[in-house]
């Protein structure tokens, strides 16, 4: 059951760095609502965001949205799942990936819901979290369920299956054993067509490289006898020309002996999914662009560089900004402000957002430059980081002595 909180105001999240992560925030969070799946970004202590789709599954009632900023998602959760979804999201935020498995929840009507999840480490308004990707399939379980139960006929569960379902072996020789009629709906083609072609798959797929290696490996584990259940996305031609995007998966059919007399697949077409996967891809593609061209020197780096942009490399006076990559930054600062330098990328890496500080350092051609650094917590591929933006002041800071040598007298300036 969900516990009732105090009604809190949750519109006042943390303000991002500075205008260009804001963008980016108020990119993702776009990106995000219109997607046509459930998304719910949370870290271990409350949710962050719910898409539309996800506040449709999760029923909350007008009382529920004002508060739902306040629960763990963990309140949602089945309890036999906290223990797998606790240990899954530390190993997510430290990089690791997890292919999509079901798990159940219980929404505010106090319904159990079956979901699909996909989990991934994203940046949230500033801050580290988990973003997972759902799907209802609490239909597709239930209607799973009731055909183990039933042990209904072959042709009677794939006559009405949305989703692709065959019965393929690759030995003796690669050959399709059953396929659903769903086949014609998805890809043009009739059953009969996969029936004289046991490589038909192979020769619609798009990347033909990749589907030959994944077919290599199912061919091995099947003879071997040690296949798993095994998933992977391909994209398809249809008989029409059209290009849609399937996730297949693979399942072993054991005969009486225990060996794999078969394989079983079950595809799904995900090119709505993908099309707002890549969509997502693309706007982050753009945003790293927005970097690289920032005329604001920009350092990713733990004390050594991890990525810098041009403008950062132009104020070190280094042509190519990849070069700065591996090199200690802390080197560039002249010898008696390095400790200081030091102490705050520890503080920063420890999550603490740094104020502006000036700095005195040497470029690469030998010239000392007054500088002036901005350096907050940041996390790059899993890991936590520190976000350096650089300004050269040093014309600002020679205006500003040479009006303060016009100001005093004469008898006050040393020669």
């Amino acid at each position: 059951m969900i516990k009732k909180t105090k009604n809190k105001s949750t519109s006042s999240q943390s303000l991002a760095t500075n205008k260009l992560s804001t963008a980016s925030d108020n990119t993702l969070i776009s990106v995000l609502e219109n997607l046509p799946i459930g998304v719910v970004v949370f870290n271990s202590n409350k949710i962050l965001f719910l898409n539309k789709i996800a506040l449709k599954v999760f029923k909350t009632t007008k009382e529920l949205k004002k508060t739902i900023y306040n629960h763990s998602i963990f309140d949602f959760l089945l309890p036999e799942y906290h223990k797998r979804i606790k240990e899954n999201n530390i190993k997510i935020l430290n990089g690791e990936h997890f292919e999509p498995f079901e798990l159940k929840i219980r929404n505010a009507k106090n319904e159990i819901i079956d979901l699909e999840v996909k989990s991934n480490a994203i940046i949230f308004n500033g801050q580290k979290a988990i973003q997972t990707i759902f799907t209802d399939i609490s239909e597709q379980v239930k209607f799973r369920d009731e055909l183990f139960e039933a042990k209904q006929n072959l042709e009677q569960i794939t006559q009405n299956a949305n989703d692709l379902i065959f019965f393929y072996t690759y030995h003796p020789k690669p050959k399709y054993i059953y396929i659903s009629p769903s086949i014609k709906k998805i890809l043009g083609y009739t059953p009969q067509d996969f029936y004289k072609d046991g490589n038909l798959g192979s020769k619609i797929v798009v990347d033909k490289k990749g589907y030959k290696n994944f077919e290599t490996i199912i061919s091995k584990k099947q003879k071997n006898n040690t296949l798993k259940h095994t998933s992977a996305s391909f994209e398809y031609k249809t008989k029409s020309g059209k290009q849609i995007w399937l996730e297949d998966n693979y399942s072993p059919i054991y005969d009486e002996s225990g060996k794999i007399k078969f394989v079983l697949g079950i595809s799904r077409d995900i090119t709505k999914e993908k099309t707002a996967q890549l969509d997502l891809e693309q706007r982050w593609s753009g945003y790293k662009n927005l970097l690289d061209t920032s005329p604001i020197g920009i350092f990713i780096h733990e004390g050594y560089c991890i990525y810098a942009n041009r403008t950062a490399a132009n104020i070190l006076e280094i042509k190519d900004p990849k070069k700065l990559v591996g090199k200690n930054l802390v080197d560039f600062i002249v010898p008696e402000q390095r400790q200081r330098g030091i102490e705050r990328i520890q503080r920063a890496v420890k999550g603490e957002e740094l104020s502006d500080l000036s700095y005195k350092v040497i470029t690469t051609k030998g010239n000392f430059i007054d500088v002036e650094l901005k350096t907050v917590p940041f996390v790059y591929n899993g890991r936590k980081v520190v976000q350096t933006t650089i300004t050269n002041i040093s014309a600002e800071k020679n205006y500003k002595e040479k009006n303060l040598e016009l100001k005093l007298p004469k008898n006050l300036i040393r020669n």
